[in-house]
């Protein structure tokens, strides 16, 4: 009898045998089956209501932000409706959570929902309600503007502290469900050893082994892929809410009688930023890299954005370089980059921050801007002027006043179309020798394609990109803003 029959009968045998004793644990094995299957259900609705409540408290945030960007330009009419859609997105964000306390199965759980609770009615709805009203009463002078945005930056604290509270509430159920799938495991396991310990020895001892090993490897394969999923889950949902941090294409639209932009994060998400915001006099323009990519850059343009809301004005909003000076401010206060703690443990080669170029577009043309380690192009159909960045990175730390930007000026002309990229277009490798694709091909299609739609010159500069790259690795984020006055 050859091995291979002998281990076939063999197997036959501990098969017929498992299967014979396997029959008295059965009934167990299903209770803690059934057990685990209710606990897996409650645990996806549990976190279907808090992500759908999540939902709902950015609508909160956005709708009350509406009606203040609505009483801001005097449309009553939008403001009256904004605040109707932010009650309701109020309502349905407590409906959700209340269905979340619902089936809630920890005390613990129901502690933070309360706390939840408590701080959107007693704090946030208070305060969004003050904010509203004053909004609204505001119409048309606008004399409590300042006191109206130090009570949205008091909110917008309340708001992050629940959306972190829901997010620990969400982590906790997950948490409970596990310790309770750890548990009915190690109850099945115990079944199985008792049922095989009624074997002989060695049928026992092999069998136990191999479900053993089995089952770590099925279990350490399951919990990766479940890990995997779930981070590719959540870099999509802050994929979604980075893109929506982006200019619409209607404000494009009101500004620039011709435009395009390219905003390719290498990954989900990215650590290239645009910001555009329209004002009385003129529109500014904010093209930002900030430091690495994926997550951790997406991470800096969400604080570079929100600085961007608060620090620019209609008081100051031609002005390119206070525009940076006070981004700088801002990005050192909250990095804490000048603490004794953070200078210790500073790795010189990792810097917090962001390089980026700040454009005023004045409504008669003219142009004036500030940058840092960004590379403005201005073509007139002609020639191409590369307007080089200051070697300044916003974030560092370095600079000591207003007066260490420089601003340049230049004059309206029908014929001028604006160009600005981050470094992912200009350090990419590719070509025979591997080398970046530089400034050089940038220009020249700028140049020769100058009469075609601004869309179309974007366009073939990404096609020469990609031909450039061809089967190499993207190294950053792209991102490349065009326009015509």
């Amino acid at each position: 009898m050859n091995i291979s029959r002998r281990l076939f009968i063999g197997f036959t045998l501990i098969t017929v045998l498992a299967v014979i004793v396997g029959a008295v644990g059965i009934a167990g094995m299903q209770e803690l089956r059934r057990a685990g299957i209710s606990m897996y259900e409650q645990q996806v609705m549990s976190l279907e209501y808090l992500g759908r409540a999540t939902g709902a408290l950015k609508q909160v945030r956005l709708d009350g932000r509406e009606v203040i960007i609505n009483s801001f330009y005097d449309d009553q009419k939008g403001a009256a409706d904004a605040q109707k859609q932010f009650e309701s997105s109020a309502r349905e964000f407590i409906y959700w959570m209340d269905e979340a306390y619902a089936i809630a199965s920890a005390d613990e759980l129901i502690e933070f929902h309360d706390i939840i609770i408590r701080l959107f009615n007693d704090i946030y709805l208070t305060n969004a309600g003050k904010i509203n009203s004053a909004s609204i009463a505001d119409m048309p002078d606008h004399i409590n503007n300042l006191e109206i945005k130090v009570l949205l930056a008091s909110i917008n604290d309340v708001s992050d502290q629940m959306e972190s509270l829901i997010i620990g509430m969400m982590d906790l159920n997950s948490a409970i469900a596990k310790q309770t799938s750890d548990y009915n495991d190690k109850m099945t396991q115990y079944l199985i050893l008792v049922q095989y310990f009624m074997l002989t020895a060695a049928i026992a001892i092999a069998v136990i082994v191999s479900l053993y090993i089995t089952k770590n490897i099925t279990a350490a394969y399951m919990t990766i892929d479940k890990q995997n999923k779930t981070i590719l889950s959540s870099i999509d949902y802050a994929g979604k809410i980075q893109n929506n941090m982006l200019p619409a294409e209607e404000e494009f639209r009101k500004v620039f009688s011709d435009y395009s932009v390219l905003w390719k994060p290498r990954d989900i998400v990215g650590g290239d930023i645009y910001w555009l915001k329209n004002f009385n006099e003129g529109t500014v323009l904010c093209v930002c890299d900030c430091t690495g990519h994926g997550t951790p850059g997406a991470l800096l343009t969400m604080l570079v954005v929100s600085a961007f809301e608060t620090i620019v004005n209609e008081a100051n909003c031609k002005d390119t370089a206070e525009i940076i000076w006070r981004l700088e401010q801002r990005l050192v206060d909250v990095l804490h980059v000048n603490t004794p703690e953070q200078i210790k443990n500073r790795i010189d080669d990792i810097k917090d921050g962001c390089d980026l170029a700040v454009l005023f577009i004045a409504k008669d043309g003219d142009v004036t801007l500030s940058s840092g380690n960004t590379h403005v192009f201005v073509c007139n159909g002609k020639e191409v002027t590369q307007i080089k960045g200051q070697r300044i990175y916003v974030g560092e730390g370095r600079l000591k006043s207003r007066d260490d930007v420089k601003t340049v000026k230049i004059p309206g002309n029908p014929d001028n179309k604006f160009y600005v990229a981050s470094d992912g277009l200009y350090d990419q490798k590719g070509g025979a020798r591997n080398n970046p694709f530089g400034y050089r091909t940038f220009k020249q299609l700028i140049l020769e394609n100058h009469n075609e739609k601004q869309e179309v010159i974007s366009d073939k500069i990404w096609e020469a990109f990609e031909n450039y790259r061809s089967n190499g690795i993207r190294l950053d984020d792209f991102e490349l803003i065009t326009f015509k006055p």
